[in-house]
């Protein structure tokens, strides 16, 4: 059986996170699995370094002919050569799982284009009985035309729809009102594992600063001209309470800029970290004092590791992402004065609210992941109820 596994990619390390728990976590229920992604995604090293095929897909909806083409030039070759290739056409794809994270949003740039590719790929695989899910994510809000009538027909085509919560699954119901496969389900990389770097230098006061560009280009004029002045705060306020803090690179080199921007006016220099390897990421993390993220994923990973964590953020997914683990108050918005951010700060760093926030995190952690493991249960009974393979 094949499975694609679609709107994930290596640059960004929550994306490539939700890849590899999609490959480890299904891979326990049925070994036999193989599973592609699209070949302009990542690079060959990165797709193969994973045990992923490659799928004869653009993924783009200007390229329909080209996809046509690819795909009857690569079935001329012998099967044999193209399973030695670990290349995958889309005809022989079993299952898609959508993991697009939130690309379903008037907030994100040609959203529309991407929700109409996937509508009519997924009129396609509803014809030919293929499973179809997407995974949870976040959605909304929704008010492009467009991008509205593509989700709707996405919604329909789709087996299971899992919005992350409950704001994502009012926007849904909005648009398709289906109780029965629309079903709120956390963020499921949860389950995987982080590794500690062997040169990483554990310590036991180190606060972890994850910088997110989007808090420039997704805000508004108050906020984009307001954010490098907050990290300044966090990151002086850690110094001057003994602890160590350091930036970490999440996704893209345009998160550096913003340390560029406030390095000179830092009580003193702090290390920046870039690594390649989301679980590399997610062991740095879960090592931590405490975390600062601006970025969805790295939130997830410090509080699922049951760190205690700030957040700001751009999109409804971070207040409810704090919500599912019951630390709501520990959302900071930036416009705040700087007595209110410095009292948030306090609640991870001093040691009875600390305390406090540990314990709530160690019992919504429970609660997170018997509700994950719900959703592969569920996604596991619904492939193999479709499929044509022998389990």
């Amino acid at each position: 059986m094949f499975i694609e596994v679609r709107g994930v990619n290596f640059f960004n390390k929550g994306a490539e996170l939700m890849l590899r728990a999609i490959v480890q976590q299904y891979s326990a229920y049925d070994s036999n699995a193989k599973f592609a992604i699209g070949f302009r995604i990542g690079t060959y090293r990165q797709r193969t370094t994973l045990g992923l095929y490659h799928l004869a897909r653009t993924n783009s909806l200007n390229f329909k002919l080209a996809d046509l083409i690819i795909n009857i030039l690569l079935k001329l070759l012998p099967k044999q050569i193209r399973r030695a290739l670990h290349i995958v056409l889309a005809d022989e794809i079993d299952v898609i799982l959508d993991a697009s994270g939130l690309a379903y949003s008037d907030q994100i740039y040609r959203a529309d284009d991407y929700a109409q590719l996937t509508s009519r790929l997924s009129n396609e695989w509803r014809k030919k009985g293929k499973t179809f899910i997407l995974m949870p994510q976040a959605f909304g809000p929704l008010q492009n035309k467009k991008l509205r009538v593509a989700l709707s027909n996405i919604v329909k085509n789709a087996d299971l729809v899992y919005p992350r919560d409950r704001i994502s699954y009012t926007c849904l119901q909005d648009l398709v009102n289906d109780s029965t496969k629309i079903k709120v389900s956390p963020d499921f990389t949860n389950l995987i594992s982080g590794e500690i770097l062997p040169e990483f230098e554990l310590s036991s006061n180190q606060v972890c600063i994850i910088p997110n560009y989007r808090m420039l280009d997704r805000t508004d004029a108050a906020v984009k001209a307001i954010y490098p002045l907050f990290l300044t705060k966090c990151i002086n306020h850690l110094i001057d309470a003994g602890l160590k803090p350091f930036i970490l690179i999440h996704e893209s080199k345009k998160d550096i800029e913003l340390y560029l921007q406030i390095k000179n006016d830092l009580k003193a220099s702090i290390p920046v970290i870039q690594e390649s390897n989301a679980l590399y990421i997610k062991g740095m993390i879960g090592s931590c004092y405490a975390v600062i993220s601006s970025r969805f994923h790295g939130l997830v990973n410090s509080l699922s590791q049951k760190v205690p964590s700030i957040a700001t953020g751009w999109n409804h997914k971070y207040l409810a992402l704090l919500e599912d683990y019951d630390c709501q108050e520990c959302l900071i918005e930036v416009t705040d004065s700087s007595a209110l951010i410095l009292e948030k700060l306090n609640l991870v760093i001093n040691a009875e609210s600390r305390s406090l926030i540990i314990q709530k995190l160690n019992k919504a952690c429970h609660v997170q992941l018997q509700q994950t493991n719900q959703m592969w249960q569920e996604i596991h009974q619904t492939i193999r109820s479709k499929s044509k393979n022998d389990f």
